[in-house]
């Protein structure tokens, strides 16, 4: 459950929560890295139409991290590794072929067992990093959430646009084809800007920069 000592969710301007989870399981089946329980960790919720989804999140670890081979952490809801960071108490170990996400700040050691990999760093404080046949990629640029807001008059109000879908790549919002006139936004941290809006079938393709 949520626990925030009996005061409220903080809040951002962007409509983003912020909550410290209490006591309870972290992964699932022994397994730390696993999304499906996040206890004793501080999560940052950004809203989706009406779904909160984990944007990202801070776990810190009292003893050990470990993973067994070939587990992998999914991100989801628009989480970054760039965004993720695992503090342990101790030492980390990575079992084979596991594929990892975030950055590990261990304070003794670190061992990469054959073929795991990070999209993150490996940072341990007072002992060594080892590897194995490993492959460590640093996180790219944490990319600002982009959403495609909709309402039927200009002045408002808006509200998420229903069964959207975004390409970081190409710049593009995709969201269906309503029956009543629309007028769009995109709500993101960074200045967007709308470049073209395209019927395609049954959608509507917005592209921005």
């Amino acid at each position: 459950g949520i626990w925030e000592s009996g005061g409220g969710m903080a809040a951002d301007g962007d409509g983003n929560l912020y909550v410290v989870t209490g006591n309870g399981t972290v992964g699932d089946a022994g397994d730390p890295t696993s999304l499906t329980n996040r206890a004793e960790s501080a999560l940052k919720l950004t809203r989706s139409g009406s779904t909160l989804h984990v944007a990202s999140y801070f776990t810190p670890y009292a003893s050990t991290l470990t993973t067994t081979s070939g587990r992998q952490v999914i991100l989801s809801g628009g989480a970054q590794a760039a965004n993720i960071f695992w503090q342990v108490g101790s030492s980390a170990t990575l079992g084979t072929t596991s594929v990892f996400k975030g950055s590990i700040l261990a304070l003794t050691s670190i061992a990469l067992q054959t073929g795991a990999t990070v999209e993150g760093l490996a940072l341990a404080r007072n002992g060594a990093v080892t590897l194995d046949s490993n492959t460590i990629t640093i996180p790219g640029t944490v990319t600002a959430p982009v959403i495609l807001v909709s309402a039927a008059l200009a002045t408002g109000p808006y509200t998420d646009a229903a069964g959207q879908s975004l390409n970081l790549t190409t710049k593009t919002l995709t969201v269906p084809l309503s029956g009543s006139m629309q007028f769009y936004r995109i709500r993101s941290t960074t200045g967007l800007t709308i470049r073209s809006i395209t019927i395609s079938g049954a959608d509507v393709v917005i592209t921005y920069d």
